[in-house]
């Protein structure tokens, strides 16, 4: 998540972070798994960068992306 992200909190692009959720579109039950997980453990990964406010708030931008991606596939299901 954070390699496909620059430092500047504007430019930031969600496009590679929906394609690789969108290569679960064919595995459905996978991407629900995915969303519990990071459901569940969103406060534990958000802590990992909990002393370096940039990064946590590219970690917290990017779990949204990924969550709203996983709901566009459990739409399409």
């Amino acid at each position: 998540m954070l390699k496909s992200q620059g430092k500047d909190p504007d430019a930031r692009n969600a496009e590679p972070l929906l394609q690789y959720i969108h290569k679960l579109a064919d595995i459905p039950a996978l991407a629900k798994g995915l969303d519990w997980y990071i459901k569940k453990h969103h406060s534990r990964i958000v802590n990992l960068y909990s002393k370096e406010e940039e990064k946590k708030a590219c970690v917290v931008w990017g779990i949204g992306i990924l969550r709203k991606g996983i709901a566009e596939i459990s739409e399409q299901d």
